[in-house]
């Protein structure tokens, strides 16, 4: 999972418009799956990020 490209991702869209389900489409990838990868990489929640 390339969690700095999903950073730079999220970094471009406004903050209303990040969800887990719209990265995780982008990225082909379950949101739930990204979600998990993002906190064990990150050490936070996606949420919590965003």
């Amino acid at each position: 999972m390339d969690i700095p490209a999903i950073i730079e991702y999220i970094k471009s869209l406004p903050v209303e418009a990040i969800t887990p389900e719209k990265v995780a489409e982008e990225f082909h990838y379950h949101s739930a799956y990204l979600s998990k990868k993002f906190s064990q990489e990150i050490g936070i929640a996606f949420r919590k990020y965003v």
